[in-house]
Order: structure tokens, then sequence, then C-alpha cells
């Protein structure tokens, strides 16, 4: 996505009372790429509130910004068709801290379906858009063989 569409995302958030809580590295612990060619190793994660956000974190416990966390290529449910997709234990940090069971979670880029698998295993709700009919085939099956469900997207 470039940065003028992420910009117009995030000018739409902001017109519906979503404010930016913290813009999030991801920094996949890469090793063995040719550097030459300047591989992405790092993903954003903006993490967007809305309302009275209270953070559900642990009295004095702060977090940072950018996480290392090496990217785990034979995860449980490694999906290699699309090439940004979330490991769980990434998306279930801010889905921990930013929400309650029963809050409802938006991901306006579901992709392959990453924070909808997470929210039904944290026992939050979802809502997810996705552009592409492949990748909400794609988020269909992880969430059915997550979640023993049929059919979660349409």
């Amino acid at each position: 996505m470039s940065w003028k569409k992420l910009g117009l995302w995030v000018d739409m958030l902001k017109k519906y009372g979503f404010k930016v809580k913290n813009v999030i590295v991801w920094d996949k612990i890469v090793h063995g790429l040719n550097y030459m060619n300047y591989a992405y190793t790092y993903e954003l994660i903006i993490f967007f509130v809305k309302g009275n956000f209270l953070p559900n974190n642990k009295p004095g416990v702060f977090y940072k910004d950018v996480w290392h966390i090496k990217r785990d290529m034979n995860f449980d449910d490694n999906i290699d068709c699309h090439e940004t997709v979330k490991q769980i234990n990434v998306v279930r940090k801010p889905i921990l801290h930013g929400s309650i069971v029963g809050d409802v979670v938006l991901d306006p880029f579901l992709g392959s379906g990453t924070t909808a698998v997470a929210c039904k295993q944290l026992d939050r709700n979802f809502i997810g858009f996705e552009i592409s009919k492949e990748y909400v085939n794609v988020a269909n099956n992880r969430l059915g063989n997550a979640c023993h469900d049929k059919r979660w997207f349409v």
C-alpha cells in the first residue's frame, strides 16, 4: 500500500472518531538475506483507539513501540499467499493491551485474517475489510479452521 493511500485511511478513521494511539514497528529480525536488495525487515502496526480508551495493561508496565520478534516461517498457521501476513503472537499483543473480552476490534486491511483469528481466540468481536476476494477466501479458511465455523466473511 502506498503512503498516500495509508494517509487517506488515517484521515478517514480520524473523521469517524478514531485516534492514533501509537505506531508500532515490528522488527522481524530477519537473518540470512542479501541486504544489498533492501529487503523489508519491518512492518508498521498503526494502533487506533475510539472512545474512552483505557489500556488493558498491568499497572506500571509500559510497552515500547519497537517490537523485536523474529518472523517464524514455521508457525502453525503459516500462510504464504500474502506478502505481509502477521503471526498470531504479533497481532495478539495490541488486542490484549487495547481491549477486553467482548470488545470490537477493527482491521481495515484484513488480508489473510490473522486479526480475526486472534480476536476469536481472545473472545473479542471483530470487523474486517478486505478488497481482494482471494484473501477473503484465505481468511474464511483460516477462521473456519481455527474456530470450526464454516463462514465468517462475504
